[in-house]
């Protein structure tokens, strides 16, 4: 094979000019061609060739033997090239790069591109501004409006159902199935199954339920600026109250218990929360019958007349009996109110035109014309039970059992199961149902071959019937498709003593804690209620609905349901739990409702009702102190309107009075604290509060001495005709005295220096003669220290008084001609003068007699004057 090479430089040079051509038209396209080297790149590159064409590889032949082995004529070859014309291919058209241009024109553009960018910003920040103002000021303007019209935070009636989707056969399940698989178990990973991530309330076809009606009292025509919920939510509360006065006074076997959860239940506004939240009433109704039940003889909790010891060891002795207690009445409340949900729920799942009233026939009218349990092939089971009048329809005997067993009717499963079953299996149902009938513990050796028959059916309907009799703490409960139901089955066991009701209440706030989003606040609310949670139920709603939680705290507090902070926080406290929210402080409950949702300008009496529920004496008032003082001027009114409904004892009432008093006194607002003195009638406190402080203002310019002297002229006589104790008429003798001696110092400070003078003798201060010098010195050793504080300066001014007055007189007499000065004489101005001069002698000499200190150099002012008119 012949493997020489063949050099053609004319086919070199024809490829040559194809791929110049080609490149020439790339470059009429838009292309530019261009090969930039500069000399050192160029000088570098040929070094590289060179040294690899000159480097010896061994085993490669020589130039010569290449030459003569392949006939290479080098002559010939170079003459080939020297005729390879370059210019065809070497003269490339170079095209110029202006810098400059380019540079400018990128500028140009980066320009152009931050002011489009920062318009874009700068529109969609005015928009979102405009929309967030325009929200605020809408929000305003609307709160506006529903304070005007009464109805605040009202939401407008929506078209709500409780129970949301499809129901039949091929269509959705019952309830909204969950992507999660595997069967519920006992566990908290496990607890919940497959369709326990439902986002929708545990039944899915909607009925329909007629809307509460408000009760007569409700419909008032006065409003206060409360929502219209909030307003029925109080007249409930006065009503309440009204009753409480009046059970006071009347036998409690004379009249009926006042329904407080019928009446708060029936308060709702028209949102999407109104089934569940007047089933949540329901329970709590459930739960609070049946410890009244148990605890009949239990003294009203919100007793009016009650002393704050006995008040406190009542809630204390209560509380430990309510552990006690409780946790069974509870746990059986709610199986009741779970079963009878479920079965109302079963009801609106009947046609209308069946006529089934006995609870078996419901259930298999449901069971024939729904298919709840979808995954389960009963035509398959082989206990069925037969429907007279359908020879198609074949329903499970077991299915009917559950259905039963979970509407809570337990006589007819046992009864059907009598009927129509008549095995070894259902013997030991039928006898543990009866058991269960009659209250008793169904014995260990039925609950394991009842427990060995679960395990080993292969019908799922007679195995979680008999996981339900036996011990099934391990058990799973396959059928359990809402929350509802695996709490229904949990609760049955903690009933039976089964399961431990804390591993219950730990699945519950898992699931909660982990899926809550998913589902309404109201039903988890009830799943708290249900696991005997009271106290973190009412705080999980408080976050959400306070208005709902504190009334549903307030029917628990009446029922002596709530756990209480012990030892009582006092009033000022604002926790309303414990760490673990066991227990509730419910008096912070309260004070935080009435301060984040009472507005200032309502009606204060429907804040007193509220505060009459405390049940603790001393927090209850000092609440209604604190209402006292934050109403301002109409306190007076208030107190009176209030003490004559006869809520309150006088006992109480003087304690509230007399807090009011003692923290507007601390707040230096002293008129109203003497205004709540005098209510509470304790006079020697009023005038001393009076005396104190006005005693530093008898000469003084401050703004508060008018306030103190128009409240002293309004009330001295009324104070006088209530003295009684001795104590008392000292008092208000000097507050008289105080009150004449700031008389005389408006004269003093007017320059009536006669009038000021007579006032002085009508107080009777100074002696007016040498004959009484020893008399008022004696006074003055047991006159009040409220007015010889100020003795100096009353000294002071008299003797200031009686120079420039003695002045006056002497001023007029030098001015005047001889029969002017007759006349004068006549008058009695000499006389006059001459008494002056008396005075300030008695004065001198009176000074020496009592024990305090005249400031400066009066004293030598008034020797002076003294020698100077001898």
């Amino acid at each position: 094979m012949n493997t020489e090479p063949n050099f053609d430089f004319q086919d070199i040079e024809r490829q040559s000019a194809q791929t110049l051509n080609r490149l020439t038209s790339q470059n009429n396209n838009g292309f530019q061609v261009s090969i930039d080297r500069n000399l050192k790149e160029i000088d570098y590159s040929s070094r590289q060739l060179n040294e690899s064409t000159l480097q010896k590889i061994d085993g490669l032949p020589s130039n010569k033997e290449i030459t003569s082995k392949y006939n290479i004529d080098n002559k010939a070859n170079a003459k080939n090239l020297s005729n390879i014309s370059t210019s065809s291919f070497t003269e490339v058209k170079v095209v110029q790069t202006d810098v400059n241009e380019f540079l400018k024109a990128n500028f140009e553009k980066m320009i152009w591109a931050t002011i489009e960018q920062t318009q874009k910003q700068t529109l969609k920040q005015f928009e979102d501004n405009y929309e967030r103002t325009t929200l605020s000021d809408w929000n305003k303007e609307k709160k506006r409006l529903e304070e005007t019209l009464g109805q605040k935070f009202i939401k407008a009636k929506q078209s709500t159902d409780y129970f949301s989707g499809s129901f039949g056969p091929g269509q959705q399940s019952m309830y909204k199935q969950s992507t999660a698989t595997g069967a519920v178990g006992g566990g908290a990973s496990m607890m919940f199954g497959k369709s326990f991530g439902a986002s929708q309330s545990m039944y899915a076809q909607s009925i329909s339920v007629s809307p509460y009606t408000v009760s007569t009292y409700m419909s008032k025509e006065e409003r206060t600026k409360l929502s219209l919920k909030m307003k029925q939510y109080a007249d409930v509360v006065r009503q309440f109250m009204e009753y409480s006065k009046s059970s006071n006074m009347v036998s409690q076997q004379d009249r009926p218990r006042y329904q407080l959860v019928d009446n708060l239940s029936q308060v709702h506004c028209s949102d999407d929360h109104d089934i569940r939240i007047a089933d949540s009433w329901k329970l709590i109704k459930m739960i609070s019958e049946d410890t009244k039940k148990k605890s009949s003889s239990t003294p009203t909790p919100f007793s009016l007349n009650n002393n704050s010891s006995v008040n406190n060891s009542i809630l204390t002795s209560s509380q430990l009996a309510m552990k006690t207690e409780r946790y069974q009445t509870i746990i059986s409340a709610s199986l009741e109110f779970l079963q009878d949900q479920w079965y109302e729920f079963i009801k609106t799942k009947v046609p209308s035109n069946s006529n089934q009233s006995k609870p078996e026939d419901v259930i298999i009218t449901f069971l024939q014309s729904n298919n709840p349990f979808p995954q389960i092939d009963q035509s398959k089971l082989s206990d069925k039970l037969k429907v007279e009048g359908n020879t198609n329809t074949q329903v499970s005997l077991y299915a009917v059992v559950y259905q039963l067993l979970r509407c809570g009717h337990y006589r007819e499963a046992r009864e059907i199961l009598t009927r129509c079953a008549k095995d070894k299996v259902s013997d030991e149902i039928t006898s543990a149902l009866q058991l269960v009938i009659d209250g008793i513990q169904v014995p260990q050796d039925k609950k394991k071959a009842l427990s060995s028959e679960a395990r080993y059916s292969s019908d799922p309907f007679k195995t979680i019937v008999c996981q339900i009799l036996s011990d099934g703490v391990n058990s799973q409960n396959k059928l359990a498709t809402s929350v509802q139901d695996y709490l229904w089955w949990r609760l049955f066991m903690v009933k039976e003593n089964q399961v431990q009701l804390q591993s219950v209440q730990e699945e519950i706030n898992d699931h909660i804690k982990s899926n809550g989003s998913n589902f309404p606040d109201y039903d988890k609310f009830q799943w708290l209620l249900c696991t005997n949670q009271l106290e973190s139920a009412i705080i999980f709603l408080w976050q959400l609905h306070p208005e709902d939680s504190i009334h549903f705290a307030i029917a628990l507090q009446n029922s002596r349901l709530l756990n209480a902070i012990l030892p009582q926080p006092p009033f000022s406290s604002n926790e309303i739990c414990n760490s673990t929210c066991q227990n509730i402080n419910f008096t912070a409950l309260l004070k935080q409702y009435i301060n984040k949702d009472f507005t200032p300008d309502i009606d204060k009496s429907e804040i007193f009702d509220y505060y009459m529920l405390i049940p603790d004496r001393d927090n209850r008032i000092s609440a209604i102190s604190d209402l006292i003082v934050s109403i301002g001027n109409e306190r007076v009114k208030f107190i009176e309107d209030q003490s004559q409904l006869g809520l309150v004892t006088q006992q109480d009432w003087n304690d509230i009075i007399s807090q009011s008093a003692i923290i507007l006194e601390s707040r230096n607002d002293y008129i109203s604290s003497m205004d709540l003195w005098l209510i509470a009638q304790d006079l020697s406190r009023v005038l001393e509060i009076f005396n104190s402080k006005i005693s530093p203002l008898l000469n003084s310019p401050l703004p508060e001495r008018p306030k103190l002297l128009e409240y002293g002229y309004k009330s001295i006589e009324h104070m006088k005709s209530i003295c009684s104790s001795r104590q008392e008429k000292s008092a208000h003798a000097t507050f008289e005295k105080l009150l004449w001696l700031c008389e005389y110092f408006n004269l003093y400070q007017d320059n009536r220096y006669r009038d000021a003078m007579d006032k002085m003798d009508q107080i009777g201060l100074l002696p007016r003669d040498i004959n009484s010098i020893d008399k008022k010195a004696q006074e003055y050793l047991t006159t009040s220290q409220h007015v010889t504080r100020n003795f100096s300066i009353i000294l002071s001014s008299y003797i200031d008084i009686l120079i420039k007055q003695y002045n006056l007189l002497n001023s007029s007499i030098g001015g005047t001609n001889f029969l002017n000065q007759v006349h004068r004489i006549n008058d009695g101005i000499l006389g006059e003068m001459s008494l002056i001069q008396q005075r300030a002698t008695v004065i001198y000499t009176f000074t020496g007699k009592i024990d305090f200190q005249l400031p400066g150099n009066t004293l030598t002012q008034l020797m002076n004057f003294i020698f100077k008119t001898q």
